[in-house]
């Protein structure tokens, strides 16, 4: 049975597409009050195209069907347009037909293991304190992995023995950016302990002084310090300032931890 029905090309008309479900496709066609709805119909093999359908885009296209087509019957076509023309306008999604790409359970799992990636290691600046690294560390750093900005850790990038000398004063042409940021930082000048070349070292820097530097026990030696102030004498003395080293530690003066420090 055919419906017989006269439609004029030039008038505008619109198209909608309902149904989010991909079970079924129902095709509008309205103009001046007329509406005609064309359904489709094909649940198992609409089912598998549904994920398919979701990551493509949209296209339109016109094409000339002849005066014989299985669109119209024989006797509507007299004629072929000979200056026809297309507008298509006002395209758009609405009520929340938008559709979302769903991914199977396999690429789900994949892009979760993705995520809990931590990335690429990054070191940020310099740590309050050598003591949020561990044991040994003689220059800490904050660093954050990539995926994870905000949680934040402790790297050590140096586990160097060092022998520290007198505090470094701001006015200094001593690079400071190795040194803690702590206000109690001990920051002091230092080089790598055997170092032939001592305080002219390449690698003579300011650095923190590590706490078993500063909170150990220590033996003193007979001789004062050349300064009153050298070393660790600089933050004030009750008694005299001599040379020490810790407790025990037979290289005595020689030791990496050895340096002027206050003798009550």
């Amino acid at each position: 049975m055919f419906w017989s029905y006269t439609n004029d090309t030039t008038a505008d008309f619109s198209m909608e597409f309902a149904d989010r479900s991909l079970y079924q496709i129902k095709t509008y066609l309205t103009q001046e009050g007329r509406t005609i709805s064309i359904e489709t119909e094909c649940d198992d093999y609409m089912d598998g195209l549904t994920n398919k359908i979701n990551s493509m885009g949209m296209a339109i296209s016109t094409y000339n069907a002849g005066q014989v087509n299985d669109i119209a019957p024989y006797d509507q076509c007299e004629e072929t347009c000979s200056e026809a023309t297309t507008k298509i306008s006002n395209l758009k999604w609405s009520n929340n037909v938008a559709w979302t790409y769903v991914e199977d359970e396999e690429e789900e799992e994949e892009e979760e293991e993705d995520n809990n990636e931590p990335g690429e290691l990054i070191i940020d600046d310099v740590a309050q304190s050598l003591d949020q690294c561990d044991a040994g560390c003689t220059e800490c750093h904050e660093a954050h992995y990539e995926n994870f900005p905000n949680d934040i850790l402790y790297q050590c990038t140096d586990y160097t023995v060092y022998k520290y000398g007198n505090i470094c004063t701001p006015n200094n042409e001593w690079d400071e950016s190795k040194c803690m940021t702590s206000s109690t930082g001990f920051c002091h000048k230092s080089y790598p302990h055997g170092d032939p070349d001592k305080m002219k070292s390449p690698e003579a820097a300011c650095r923190t002084i590590p706490s078993t530097h500063v909170d150990s026990t220590f033996e003193f030696g007979h001789r004062d310090c050349w300064s009153p102030t050298g070393g660790l004498c600089h933050y004030g003395c009750e008694g005299t300032c001599h040379n020490s080293w810790a407790e025990g530690d037979l290289q005595k003066w020689l030791s990496p931890n050895a340096m002027c420090r206050c003798m009550a």
